[in-house]
């Protein structure tokens, strides 16, 4: 499902805040266009599969294609 970003217009630590919060939420896999060096060590140290689109798509054919 989609989760909005509640941080996103924080000045500082909005990536890591973010990032605690996805968790909190259960996430196992986050889809973006980047990941900050401190969320990706945030989700690595929790397991969570970082997936970049290498082409622009949209969210449904992202999601469709983990069925």
């Amino acid at each position: 499902s989609f989760i909005e970003n509640a941080v996103r217009y924080q000045q500082e630590q909005a990536g890591c805040d973010a990032a605690k919060f996805l968790l909190s939420k259960g996430i196992k896999i986050a889809i973006a266009g980047r990941f900050g060096s401190k969320v990706i060590d945030v989700f690595r140290t929790n397991n969570v599969q970082m997936i970049i689109p290498q082409t622009e798509q949209t969210i449904s054919k992202i999601i469709n294609s983990f069925k």
